[in-house]
């Protein structure tokens, strides 16, 4: 395993389905201010949009924990505790040159590494052809991650989706529609970015997770010739081989 991912958590064989799973949205959840203040971050993202005038920000669900029922229990097996973030916190902690620093310093302050970072929830996949091939995708040279390099289809599950306007707050999105944006998010980045056909009641398990590039893996086998897998993660990564 990549030293920079570890294991979050196992779901039980077979994986969870949606109704198997439970978001919890509290601002208790977000990212921590920055020590002395954001400004920094404001900074980092002044002089991205200076280079790459085409980013703009948008809300993100934040990752804070993840906690797996005890095997045979009733009821939801998963519970996500998410807060809100954005695409601008994301450059300006997880992707800024001071994120190992913030790592110790909200360790040191809050016993928590992830305290200071934005942590949003990304949807990634390992789309498989029936003939054993993996799809991948070249990124944008525009983009601000990892321009250029070859990516799986992805990107993240949307607050605007479940609640629509510029600044989604917390008390406005509910647990169910987010955890079925959570699952549906991933279906439509395979369908926007490679356009399979998938036909109507296809379903989606959730497996395993992971703190680090990957967060969740779902595993999906449908009957229309692709075979899947998907992975949340906090940022995307390049994964290369046969099925």
């Amino acid at each position: 395993m990549d030293p920079e991912v570890s294991l979050l958590l196992q779901c039980p064989p077979g994986g969870l389905r949606e109704e198997q799973v439970r978001a919890e949205l509290s601002p208790d959840h977000d990212r921590r201010p920055l020590p002395g203040g954001d400004e920094a971050i404001a900074a980092i993202w002044e002089s991205r949009l200076q280079a790459q005038p085409w980013l703009f920000d948008a809300p993100k669900f934040r990752l804070h924990s993840a906690i797996l029922a005890p095997t045979g229990s009733q009821g939801p097996q998963l519970l996500l505790r998410l807060g809100l973030t954005s695409y601008r916190d994301f450059l300006g902690t997880n992707w800024a040159s001071s994120a190992s620093w913030l790592r110790q310093q909200g360790a040191a302050d809050w016993g928590d590494k992830q305290a200071y970072l934005a942590d949003p929830l990304g949807v990634g996949a390992t789309l498989t052809t029936a003939d054993n091939f993996l799809v991948f995708l070249r990124r944008s040279r525009q983009v601000a991650e990892a321009p250029g390099l070859v990516d799986v289809p992805g990107g993240h599950p949307e607050p605007q989706a479940v609640c629509p306007g510029d600044s989604p707050l917390h008390k406005d999105l509910p647990g169910e529609l987010v955890v079925h944006e959570l699952f549906s998010s991933v279906l439509q980045e395979i369908c926007d970015e490679v356009q399979p056909d998938f036909r109507a009641g296809e379903e989606v398990l959730l497996e395993w997770g992971s703190r680090g590039p990957r967060v969740y893996q779902n595993h999906f086998c449908g009957d229309t010739g692709v075979k899947w897998q998907s992975v949340f993660c906090l940022d995307k990564e390049l994964v290369l081989g046969f099925a």
